[in-house]
């Protein structure tokens, strides 16, 4: 005869033999005191075996109960708490985020909340790369990246794009020096990311058409929106840069614009369209997503 092992039975049959007392056992399992007696019945007649003796309101274990308990009982015990690890486990998260990000924007933006979500998660690891957008295109693509932060929206079955905030670019210079007019725009000093500054090339689209940056009078080229706040403070000159980047230098006022109407662009979360889901990306897009809309109200 096939007998069917029942963690129910067992656990009852384990709270009673540890305390000897039906309401004893029933308070500590949350359990009417019936429902104890009803299960050790069915447990006993599974087993064909009677495990208690009830003498004058008091129980006590038989011999086979005695020797069922000694046995079962640390058993059960690591069985209970290699579910509890696991379950444990499950709630952690774990695992590797891929992310390719643009520098300045990762540097000055992204990675302060890469680094709090990784406290938060200890077990997880990240991979940031700073490559170009058509890099991180390429690698999302070929599925060796899991997130992407872009400046523009793909039309791809394979890659999401999630809108995560508004960049507003503005013309600054500092609070120390400010030109008479900027209405000479291409005769005044101007500090360039690169030669191909493509927010500066954006920025004269949209406020001095007639100008192409390579006219301007540059005075220094630098990739590092760092360094060129630090030249800034120093060199007589307007740079046009993230108001994202700036947000510390213009609440002290040691930067202030020299138009107020920015140029607007969006910033995108691209991220690899898995089969399946996965709980380490989701919660970190979600995360993610979280923080900078927090940000920017």
């Amino acid at each position: 005869m096939r007998t069917e092992l029942n963690f129910n039975h067992l656990e009852v049959f384990l709270a009673l033999a540890k305390s000897l007392s039906f309401s004893k056992a029933a308070k500590d399992l949350g359990i009417a005191q019936p429902a104890i007696s009803k299960q050790i019945k069915s447990f006993e007649e599974s087993l064909q075996t009677q495990l208690f003796l009830r003498e004058a309101k008091k129980v006590f274990l038989t011999k086979r109960g005695a020797e069922l308990y000694k046995s079962m009982g640390p058993v059960f015990g690591n069985i209970n708490r290699e579910f509890v690890e696991f379950r444990k486990a499950s709630d952690e998260l774990s695992g590797i985020i891929r992310i390719g990000c643009l520098q300045e924007v990762g540097e000055r933006l992204i990675f302060p909340f890469i680094v709090k979500f990784m406290k938060k998660h200890p077990s997880v690891r990240v991979e940031l790369k700073y490559i170009k957008t058509f890099e991180i295109i390429d690698l999302l693509k070929a599925g060796e990246l899991d997130f992407g932060i872009i400046a523009k929206s793909i039309d791809l079955e394979s890659i999401r794009t999630y809108k995560i905030l508004e960049e507003r670019i503005s013309l600054v210079c500092s609070s120390k020096w400010r030109p008479q007019s900027i209405k000479t725009f291409n005769e005044l000093p101007m500090i360039k990311y690169r030669d191909d500054d493509v927010l500066l090339d954006m920025y004269l689209k949209k406020t001095a058409p007639h100008i192409r940056h390579g006219k301007l009078y540059t005075t220094l080229a630098v990739n590092s929106h760092k360094s060129m706040l630090t030249a800034l403070q120093s060199i007589p000159s307007m740079a046009v840069l993230p108001e994202l980047s700036l947000r510390v230098e213009l609440k002290k006022g040691s930067i202030v614009k020299l138009r107020k109407e920015p140029l607007v662009t969006d910033l995108y979360l691209a991220q690899t369209a898995y089969d399946f889901p996965d709980r380490v990306n989701d919660s970190f897009r979600t995360y993610l997503i979280k923080e900078l809309k927090s940000l920017v109200q």
